[in-house]
Formats: C-alpha cells, structure tokens, sequence
C-alpha cells in the first residue's frame, strides 16, 4: 500500500511540473503579400528548438513562461527576430521579405 501511494505521489508530482507553465505558442510566417513560406526556419534563441513551417507556413511549440527571442529566416527571404513574452497560450505571426537582386553589368 504504502508503494502505491509513493507511485501515485510521484505520478502526480511529474504530471503537475510538466504542465505547469508551459504554453502553445503558434505562428504563421507570410511573404510581404500575405502568402505562407513553407519550410522557413524557426529558431528559439538560448534553447535548443528549431522548427520548420509546414506547407500552410505555421509553427506550433509548447514552451515554459518567459521571454524569448525567435528568429525567422528562410534563403531568398530576409530575417527577423522577434521578442517574445510568454505567459499564456500565444500566436506570433511574421512577415519576411524577399531579398532584391541587384543587376550588375560586366565590363
């Protein structure tokens, strides 16, 4: 009996600190026309996330409470960092820009 109750302790204690703080953080990221970017980088700086948008351009993560920077890039497209502050379920949306190729002549 006695183990039973250590098991159902220890149960709850890990199910409580796994869900507590943690939030779901949502986003899309869009060209400067509004059309999704698929597969553009998402980086969660000073931890270890990295995602890829799907084909519909969105991301989804769940992260503990507090303040982030998330950088998005994707080639051709320009970067951008976002802050992020994080206390409830949040959605972040971000446009990137397509990068202008200059025309050079050749002499």
């Amino acid at each position: 009996m006695k183990k039973l109750v250590t098991l159902i302790t220890f149960c709850l204690m890990y199910l409580f600190s796994f869900a507590q703080g943690n939030v779901e953080v949502k986003g899309k990221v869009t060209d400067e026309n509004g059309q999704a970017i698929a597969k553009a980088e998402v980086v969660i700086n000073n931890t270890t996330h990295t995602l890829t948008t799907n084909e519909k351009g969105e991301f989804s993560i769940n992260l503990p409470e507090g303040k982030y920077v998330i950088k998005v890039s994707k080639l051709a497209y320009g970067t951008k960092r976002v802050v992020l502050e994080v206390v409830s379920d949040t959605q972040v949306d971000v446009s990137l820009e397509k990068i202008k190729r200059s025309k050079t002549s050749r002499a």
